[in-house]
């Protein structure tokens, strides 16, 4: 590409060779100082689908895309024309309008000591990674809306749910100032115990949505649990309420153990139990089944109640913020199956709930073994060992 270099047969031959490796490998252009396309491989023909005869004697204007700003190509050539070496990343059309990105450097050429000739543009084809790159970007974006949303509606809900209380307090805090003042005594225990049931609701309300705010920040315990020990200690801690709904409860054995945090897979267990209570409760001959089954390293327990179910349209907003079917003497803060949700995604699965209405309602929830740090650095060491031993 240089003309006036002078090579002996052996460096010409290698050259040649250098050359022959760099065109099967990368787009490449020649251009003069003027950025007039001089030369281009086969590459290069491939990958825009112009002819060498429509490229050479253009100028690369030939292939903008319009993606990049005019400022940017401008700093280009600021920089090529003073010399230097130029790298970035460009998006280019094809003659057929598809569009494609090319990790480009475009270095000067000059003789040793003399002016600049001309320039050559080395290119990489990166069109994959910049597809994928933005396909996740995409990802992002939609999750970042999602949480938005749930913001959103998380602070509707939370003004919502946080406000009542405050009124019902600041109402009976009214009345008893009036009987105090009026000296009627015997009001003030009733006013009294209406205020510490409020702030009650409003503490349940607070400590809820601290405990979602904890979920996903790993604890670090992660071991090995008996999802049919966690039921047992679930439906011990809620004996009192079951009884005195009149549910019977069937847990099924033997039911698998898990790797995953404890106090996460108890929490699960107890606020699908929960729910189970309170709208299962409705039924005649009231009853609950517990289970749970593997699938490789997926585990997957469920909570079934032969209640008045679940609506099809209601399927997915069950798990939102706040959300109560029943408003009405409807227990709870609303916060619980958003929770089983939120921890269902940290431990890489999901929540569902499959029901109709008068059919009864079971809540499913997946959830993969989890490998803490140390057995991950174990497992990582032990395949390098292993990989050493067969070289």
């Amino acid at each position: 590409m240089i003309a006036a270099l002078h090579i002996s047969g052996d460096v010409a031959d290698e050259l040649t060779f250098v050359k022959y490796a760099l065109d099967e490998h990368a787009i490449v252009a020649t251009t003069d100082l003027a950025g007039t396309i001089v030369s281009v491989n086969a590459k290069f023909c491939q990958i825009s689908k112009f002819s060498a005869e429509e490229l050479v004697g253009q100028n690369h204007r030939i292939i903008n895309s319009g993606r990049h700003p005019k400022a940017f190509f401008v700093e280009m050539w600021k920089a090529i024309s003073s010399g230097s070496t130029w790298r970035g990343e460009i998006c280019n059309r094809a003659k057929d309008g598809t569009l494609y990105w090319v990790d480009t450097t475009i270095v000067p050429i000059r003789h040793t000591g003399g002016p600049l000739l001309g320039y050559v543009a080395i290119r990489a084809d990166i069109t994959e990674q910049k597809l994928a790159q933005e396909k996740h970007l995409e990802e992002v974006n939609a999750e970042l809306r999602r949480k938005n949303a749930e913001l959103e509606q998380y602070v509707h809900s939370v003004s919502h749910d946080l406000k009542s209380p405050i009124v019902t307090i600041l109402g009976f805090a009214g009345m008893m100032r009036k009987n105090l003042g009026e000296g009627q005594m015997e009001r003030l225990a009733d006013n009294t115990e209406r205020i510490i049931r409020a702030a009650g609701r409003m503490r349940c309300v607070i400590d809820d949505l601290l405990e979602l705010s904890r979920v996903g920040r790993t604890s670090g315990e992660v071991g090995d649990v008996d999802l049919s020990e966690a039921a047992r200690s679930v439906l011990e801690e809620l004996r009192e309420r079951i009884t005195a709904a009149g549910i019977r409860v069937e847990v099924g054995s033997p039911m698998p153990t898990i790797r995953a945090e404890r106090m996460r897979v108890w929490q699960v267990l107890q606020n699908l139990v929960i729910n189970a209570v309170h709208y299962g409760s409705t039924a005649a001959a009231p009853v609950i089944e517990i289970g749970a089954s593997r699938l490789g390293d997926t585990v997957t327990l469920y909570v079934r109640d032969n209640g008045k179910g679940i609506a099809e349209e209601h399927h997915e907003r069950v798990f939102g913020l706040f959300q109560r079917l029943e408003r009405k003497g409807a227990g709870g803060t609303g916060v619980g199956l958003a929770i089983v949700r939120r921890i269902a995604e940290t431990h890489r699965g999901r929540a569902w709930v499959e029901s109709s209405v008068g059919a009864g309602s079971t809540f499913r929830v997946s959830m993969r073994d989890l490998v803490s740090e140390e057995s991950a650095d174990a497992k990582a060491l032990a395949e390098g060992n292993e990989g050493e031993q067969h070289e």
